[in-house]
Protein backbone atom coordinates (compact mmCIF):
# COMPACT_ATOMS: atom_id res chain seq x y z
CA UNK A 1 0.00 0.00 0.00
CA UNK A 2 2.42 2.32 0.89
CA UNK A 3 4.86 2.43 -2.29
CA UNK A 4 1.92 2.39 -4.39
CA UNK A 5 0.54 5.25 -2.52
CA UNK A 6 3.70 7.35 -2.58
CA UNK A 7 4.32 6.18 -6.32
CA UNK A 8 0.90 7.49 -7.57
CA UNK A 9 0.78 10.56 -5.81
CA UNK A 10 4.42 11.59 -6.79
CA UNK A 11 4.09 10.40 -10.46
CA UNK A 12 -0.33 12.45 -10.27
CA UNK A 13 1.83 15.75 -8.93
CA UNK A 14 4.18 15.81 -11.63
CA UNK A 15 2.05 14.98 -13.82
CA UNK A 16 -0.27 17.85 -13.38
CA UNK A 17 2.45 20.10 -12.94
CA UNK A 18 4.11 19.40 -16.86
CA UNK A 19 0.67 18.13 -18.28
CA UNK A 20 -2.28 20.77 -18.92
CA UNK A 21 -6.03 19.04 -18.48
CA UNK A 22 -6.65 16.09 -16.31
CA UNK A 23 -5.10 13.27 -17.08
CA UNK A 24 -3.32 12.85 -14.52
CA UNK A 25 -6.36 13.03 -11.73
CA UNK A 26 -6.78 9.03 -12.11
CA UNK A 27 -3.77 8.23 -10.71
CA UNK A 28 -4.49 11.01 -7.40
CA UNK A 29 -8.14 9.19 -7.06
CA UNK A 30 -6.34 5.85 -7.03
CA UNK A 31 -3.80 6.84 -4.48
CA UNK A 32 -7.02 8.05 -2.35
CA UNK A 33 -8.72 4.87 -2.70
CA UNK A 34 -5.83 3.10 -1.53
CA UNK A 35 -5.68 5.25 1.31
CA UNK A 36 -9.41 5.56 2.50
CA UNK A 37 -9.45 1.72 2.71
CA UNK A 38 -6.42 1.45 4.37
CA UNK A 39 -6.99 4.48 7.28
CA UNK A 40 -10.68 6.07 6.85
CA UNK A 41 -13.32 3.44 5.48
CA UNK A 42 -14.97 1.66 9.03
CA UNK A 43 -15.36 -1.96 6.68
CA UNK A 44 -11.81 -2.11 5.75
CA UNK A 45 -9.47 0.44 8.43
CA UNK A 46 -6.86 -0.77 9.87
CA UNK A 47 -6.94 0.16 13.82
CA UNK A 48 -4.31 2.66 14.92
CA UNK A 49 -1.73 0.00 16.27
CA UNK A 50 0.51 -3.03 15.78
CA UNK A 51 -0.69 -4.82 18.69
CA UNK A 52 -0.84 -8.22 16.56
CA UNK A 53 1.10 -7.19 13.66
CA UNK A 54 3.44 -10.58 13.99
CA UNK A 55 0.98 -13.10 15.53
CA UNK A 56 0.63 -16.28 14.33
CA UNK A 57 -3.28 -17.53 13.15
CA UNK A 58 -2.19 -20.42 15.28
CA UNK A 59 -0.77 -19.08 18.75
CA UNK A 60 -1.73 -20.05 21.65
CA UNK A 61 -3.79 -18.12 23.99
CA UNK A 62 -3.06 -15.52 25.64
CA UNK A 63 -1.88 -13.65 22.99
CA UNK A 64 -0.39 -10.64 24.44
CA UNK A 65 -0.55 -6.74 22.83
CA UNK A 66 3.06 -5.98 21.77
CA UNK A 67 4.95 -3.92 18.84
CA UNK A 68 5.36 -7.05 16.28
CA UNK A 69 5.79 -5.77 12.88
CA UNK A 70 7.12 -2.42 13.96
CA UNK A 71 9.81 -2.92 11.56
CA UNK A 72 8.15 -3.55 8.72
CA UNK A 73 6.16 0.44 9.34
CA UNK A 74 9.26 2.62 8.93
CA UNK A 75 8.31 4.06 6.02
CA UNK A 76 5.19 5.66 7.49
CA UNK A 77 6.97 9.24 7.69
CA UNK A 78 7.51 8.86 3.78
CA UNK A 79 4.08 8.16 3.23
CA UNK A 80 2.80 10.68 5.45
CA UNK A 81 4.94 13.32 3.17
CA UNK A 82 2.82 12.07 0.11
CA UNK A 83 -0.68 12.72 2.27
CA UNK A 84 0.47 16.28 2.54
CA UNK A 85 1.51 16.15 -1.36
CA UNK A 86 -1.57 14.54 -2.23
CA UNK A 87 -3.62 16.68 0.21
CA UNK A 88 -2.29 20.46 -1.76
CA UNK A 89 -1.87 18.73 -4.93
CA UNK A 90 -5.71 17.26 -5.31
CA UNK A 91 -7.50 19.02 -2.74
CA UNK A 92 -11.02 17.75 -4.43
CA UNK A 93 -9.80 14.08 -4.09
CA UNK A 94 -8.23 14.31 -0.45
CA UNK A 95 -10.47 16.87 1.20
CA UNK A 96 -9.95 18.37 4.52
CA UNK A 97 -12.80 15.94 5.83
CA UNK A 98 -10.90 13.15 4.74
CA UNK A 99 -7.90 15.02 6.27
CA UNK A 100 -9.43 15.70 9.40
CA UNK A 101 -10.24 11.91 9.51
CA UNK A 102 -6.40 10.47 8.74
CA UNK A 103 -5.00 12.91 11.76
CA UNK A 104 -7.26 11.63 14.02
CA UNK A 105 -5.83 8.24 12.78
CA UNK A 106 -2.16 9.49 12.50
CA UNK A 107 -2.91 10.99 16.33
CA UNK A 108 -4.45 7.44 17.77
CA UNK A 109 -1.59 5.75 16.23
CA UNK A 110 1.08 8.46 17.89
CA UNK A 111 -0.52 7.43 21.41
CA UNK A 112 0.23 3.74 20.68
CA UNK A 113 3.79 4.03 19.47
CA UNK A 114 4.51 6.36 22.87
CA UNK A 115 2.26 3.80 24.45
CA UNK A 116 3.48 0.72 27.47
CA UNK A 117 2.85 -1.81 24.01
CA UNK A 118 5.43 -0.14 21.87
CA UNK A 119 8.13 0.11 24.56
CA UNK A 120 10.06 -3.19 23.66
CA UNK A 121 10.64 -1.76 20.60
CA UNK A 122 11.61 1.47 21.67
CA UNK A 123 14.11 -0.22 24.09
CA UNK A 124 15.89 -2.09 21.48
CA UNK A 125 19.38 -1.57 21.36
CA UNK A 126 20.19 -2.39 17.45
CA UNK A 127 18.99 -0.53 14.27
CA UNK A 128 14.88 -0.97 15.17
CA UNK A 129 15.16 1.31 17.48
CA UNK A 130 16.66 4.30 15.23
CA UNK A 131 13.57 3.14 12.71
CA UNK A 132 11.25 3.32 15.87
CA UNK A 133 12.44 7.25 17.02
CA UNK A 134 11.98 7.67 12.82
CA UNK A 135 8.32 6.63 12.75
CA UNK A 136 7.67 8.17 16.55
CA UNK A 137 9.18 11.55 15.11
CA UNK A 138 7.05 11.51 11.62
CA UNK A 139 3.69 10.52 13.23
CA UNK A 140 4.00 13.09 16.12
CA UNK A 141 4.86 15.85 13.73
CA UNK A 142 1.92 14.99 11.40
CA UNK A 143 -0.42 15.33 14.31
CA UNK A 144 0.97 17.72 15.60
CA UNK A 145 2.32 16.96 18.90
CA UNK A 146 5.90 19.11 19.28
CA UNK A 147 6.14 17.64 22.36
CA UNK A 148 6.92 13.79 21.31
CA UNK A 149 8.45 15.02 17.92
CA UNK A 150 11.23 16.79 20.01
CA UNK A 151 11.48 13.76 22.33
CA UNK A 152 12.09 11.19 19.62
CA UNK A 153 14.73 13.26 17.76
CA UNK A 154 16.45 13.76 21.35
CA UNK A 155 16.46 10.17 21.61
CA UNK A 156 18.11 9.52 18.44
CA UNK A 157 21.25 11.27 20.20
CA UNK A 158 21.10 10.25 23.70
CA UNK A 159 20.20 6.55 23.18
CA UNK A 160 20.97 5.80 19.91
CA UNK A 161 24.47 7.63 18.60
CA UNK A 162 25.67 6.95 22.14
CA UNK A 163 25.15 3.65 22.48
CA UNK A 164 25.44 2.37 19.00
CA UNK A 165 28.38 4.44 17.16
CA UNK A 166 31.53 4.24 18.67
CA UNK A 167 34.76 6.87 18.80
CA UNK A 168 36.02 5.65 15.44
CA UNK A 169 32.68 5.06 13.85
CA UNK A 170 32.02 1.31 14.10
CA UNK A 171 28.03 0.64 14.53
CA UNK A 172 29.30 -2.25 16.73
CA UNK A 173 25.94 -3.93 17.65
CA UNK A 174 25.34 -4.01 13.77
CA UNK A 175 28.92 -5.36 12.80
CA UNK A 176 28.17 -8.36 15.09
CA UNK A 177 25.09 -9.38 12.53
CA UNK A 178 25.50 -12.31 9.42
CA UNK A 179 24.88 -9.14 7.12
CA UNK A 180 26.78 -6.39 9.00
CA UNK A 181 27.05 -3.96 5.88
CA UNK A 182 23.41 -4.64 5.15
CA UNK A 183 22.64 -3.66 8.59
CA UNK A 184 25.02 -0.55 8.94
CA UNK A 185 23.85 0.85 5.85
CA UNK A 186 20.39 0.24 6.93
CA UNK A 187 20.38 2.14 10.25
CA UNK A 188 22.55 4.74 8.80
CA UNK A 189 19.53 5.89 6.50
CA UNK A 190 17.44 6.03 9.64
CA UNK A 191 20.13 8.26 11.48
CA UNK A 192 19.80 9.89 7.88
CA UNK A 193 16.10 9.98 8.31
CA UNK A 194 16.09 11.18 12.04
CA UNK A 195 18.45 14.26 11.18
CA UNK A 196 16.72 15.61 8.72
CA UNK A 197 13.38 15.07 10.35
CA UNK A 198 14.78 16.94 13.71
CA UNK A 199 15.34 19.98 11.76
CA UNK A 200 11.58 20.32 12.51
CA UNK A 201 12.19 20.92 16.07
CA UNK A 202 13.71 24.34 14.93
CA UNK A 203 16.74 23.85 15.81
CA UNK A 204 16.32 22.32 19.52
CA UNK A 205 17.69 19.19 18.53
CA UNK A 206 20.54 18.65 15.98
CA UNK A 207 21.40 15.02 15.08
CA UNK A 208 23.82 15.81 11.77
CA UNK A 209 26.40 17.31 14.38
CA UNK A 210 25.63 15.48 17.35
CA UNK A 211 29.18 14.00 19.39
CA UNK A 212 28.68 11.91 21.95
CA UNK A 213 30.57 11.51 24.74
CA UNK A 214 32.59 8.59 23.60
CA UNK A 215 33.38 10.57 20.35
CA UNK A 216 30.70 8.61 18.22
CA UNK A 217 28.68 10.58 15.25
CA UNK A 218 26.36 10.04 12.37
CA UNK A 219 29.21 11.46 10.73
CA UNK A 220 31.74 9.05 11.58
CA UNK A 221 29.27 5.93 11.22
CA UNK A 222 29.26 7.53 7.16
CA UNK A 223 32.99 8.12 7.24
CA UNK A 224 34.02 4.66 8.82
CA UNK A 225 32.17 2.93 5.56
CA UNK A 226 33.11 4.98 2.97
CA UNK A 227 36.61 3.13 2.24
CA UNK A 228 34.53 -0.44 1.84
CA UNK A 229 31.68 1.27 0.12
CA UNK A 230 33.90 3.00 -3.15
CA UNK A 231 36.21 0.04 -3.33
CA UNK A 232 39.58 1.51 -1.61
CA UNK A 233 39.49 -1.54 0.96
CA UNK A 234 37.69 -4.76 1.32
CA UNK A 235 35.34 -5.11 3.64
CA UNK A 236 37.08 -7.13 6.69
CA UNK A 237 33.91 -9.04 8.39
CA UNK A 238 32.32 -11.88 7.40
CA UNK A 239 28.96 -11.66 4.90
CA UNK A 240 26.11 -13.94 4.22
CA UNK A 241 25.53 -12.05 0.96
CA UNK A 242 28.12 -9.26 -0.68
CA UNK A 243 27.38 -6.04 0.78
CA UNK A 244 25.01 -3.49 -1.30
CA UNK A 245 27.02 -0.66 -0.81
CA UNK A 246 24.41 1.70 -3.52
CA UNK A 247 22.13 1.60 0.00
CA UNK A 248 24.00 4.52 0.87
CA UNK A 249 23.12 6.59 -2.10
CA UNK A 250 20.05 8.33 -0.53
CA UNK A 251 22.37 8.75 2.66
CA UNK A 252 25.09 9.99 0.81
CA UNK A 253 23.41 12.72 -0.59
CA UNK A 254 21.70 13.92 2.26
CA UNK A 255 24.82 14.05 4.55
CA UNK A 256 26.32 16.00 1.46
CA UNK A 257 23.80 18.50 2.14
CA UNK A 258 24.05 18.45 5.63
CA UNK A 259 27.18 18.83 6.28
CA UNK A 260 27.92 21.26 2.67
CA UNK A 261 30.23 18.19 1.63
CA UNK A 262 31.17 17.91 -1.90
CA UNK A 263 32.78 14.68 -1.16
CA UNK A 264 29.68 13.02 0.05
CA UNK A 265 28.16 13.52 -3.12
CA UNK A 266 31.08 12.18 -5.12
CA UNK A 267 31.26 8.85 -2.75
CA UNK A 268 27.18 8.77 -3.84
CA UNK A 269 28.18 8.55 -7.45
CA UNK A 270 30.92 5.74 -7.26
CA UNK A 271 28.58 3.80 -5.39
CA UNK A 272 26.16 3.45 -7.68
CA UNK A 273 28.34 3.56 -10.33
CA UNK A 274 30.17 0.88 -8.64
CA UNK A 275 26.71 -1.16 -8.21
CA UNK A 276 25.62 -0.74 -12.11
CA UNK A 277 29.07 -1.92 -13.08
CA UNK A 278 27.94 -5.02 -11.18
CA UNK A 279 26.92 -8.70 -13.21
CA UNK A 280 24.34 -10.40 -11.74
CA UNK A 281 24.11 -12.89 -10.66
CA UNK A 282 27.86 -13.87 -10.98
CA UNK A 283 29.41 -16.02 -13.11
CA UNK A 284 28.64 -19.64 -11.16
CA UNK A 285 26.56 -18.55 -8.62
CA UNK A 286 22.69 -17.59 -7.83
CA UNK A 287 22.51 -14.46 -5.45
CA UNK A 288 19.41 -13.20 -4.17
CA UNK A 289 20.37 -9.71 -4.82
CA UNK A 290 18.22 -7.00 -2.22
CA UNK A 291 16.32 -4.16 -4.36
CA UNK A 292 18.69 -1.39 -4.49
CA UNK A 293 16.70 1.50 -3.53
CA UNK A 294 15.97 0.01 0.10
CA UNK A 295 18.27 -2.91 0.38
CA UNK A 296 16.59 -4.37 3.91
CA UNK A 297 13.78 -4.80 2.36
CA UNK A 298 13.01 -7.86 0.09
CA UNK A 299 15.05 -10.13 -1.34
CA UNK A 300 13.99 -10.21 -4.88
CA UNK A 301 15.80 -11.30 -8.59
CA UNK A 302 15.88 -8.20 -10.00
CA UNK A 303 18.27 -5.89 -11.99
CA UNK A 304 20.02 -3.18 -10.48
CA UNK A 305 17.73 -0.05 -9.84
CA UNK A 306 19.27 3.12 -8.82
CA UNK A 307 20.45 5.11 -11.47
CA UNK A 308 23.27 7.97 -10.99
CA UNK A 309 21.61 11.45 -12.28
CA UNK A 310 18.51 9.98 -12.79
CA UNK A 311 16.94 8.47 -10.30
CA UNK A 312 13.49 10.01 -8.33
CA UNK A 313 15.99 10.72 -5.40
CA UNK A 314 17.00 13.51 -7.82
CA UNK A 315 12.96 15.04 -7.76
CA UNK A 316 13.09 14.09 -3.60
CA UNK A 317 16.69 15.58 -2.48
CA UNK A 318 17.78 17.14 -5.24
CA UNK A 319 22.20 17.32 -5.75
CA UNK A 320 23.82 20.65 -4.77
CA UNK A 321 26.72 19.76 -6.26
CA UNK A 322 27.20 18.37 -9.57
CA UNK A 323 29.50 16.06 -10.05
CA UNK A 324 30.99 13.09 -12.42
CA UNK A 325 32.79 10.26 -11.18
Amino acid sequence: MSSAVQDLVFAAFLCNATVAGGECEDWARRAGVLLKTWFLDTDTQMLPNLYYGQISPRASPPIVKGHGGFIEWTDLPRLLDHVQLLRYSYPSVWTEADHNLFTAWVTAFNDYVDGKEARGERDMENNHGTWYDNTWHGVAFFAGNMTDATAAATEVNQRRITQQVKSDGKQWIELERTNPAGYCIYNLQAYANNADQAKNTGGAVNNWDFVSTEGGSIRKALDFLLPFATGGQPWPYPQIEPPAWSGLFETLRRASIAYQSRAYEVAACQVVKAAAAISWPPAGGSWLQPVTRFPRVDSVRQPLQVQYGSDPLDLYVPAIYAVTC
